[in-house]
């Protein structure tokens, strides 16, 4: 994945997670932090990594030998999504999940699972 920071999709950031399942692979994650300087991780098996919506440019470099499992979640203490970006999200949303009856549901489609800790629930999208 390209060089990139995660869009801002709620009005509360949300924090993109990436649970790491297995990886015996030579891709890496990289990252730049404070000053400009370019991190570079592999992220372990049974790891957690956790970015803050619009926060550092980080990107993930090709499996090109080996295999990584990963498991991608959002934390977000809010259903309210940002109005400002719904509609730059909404074409590649629906185009990911069509058949959705609102332009909110296809972008809640496109993440498997959303934390609601604020509830205490968990809400699994398919």
């Amino acid at each position: 994945m390209n060089w990139h920071s995660d869009v801002l999709l709620y009005e509360i950031p949300q924090y993109q997670c990436v649970y790491t399942l297995s990886n015996d692979s030579d891709s890496t994650t990289d990252y730049i932090y404070h000053w400009n300087i370019k991190h570079k991780v592999w992220t372990k098996p049974n790891s957690l990594m956790i970015v803050r919506v619009d926060g550092y440019f980080h990107g993930v470099n090709p499996v090109n030998k080996g295999k990584r499992e990963i498991v991608k979640l959002i934390y977000t203490p809010t259903d309210k999504i940002n109005q400002r970006n719904i509609y730059n999200m909404a074409p590649a949303a629906i185009s990911a999940c069509p058949g959705q009856s609102s332009i909110r549901d296809s972008i809640l489609c496109t993440f498997p699972v959303v934390f609601h800790l604020s509830r205490s629930t968990t809400y699994a999208y398919p």
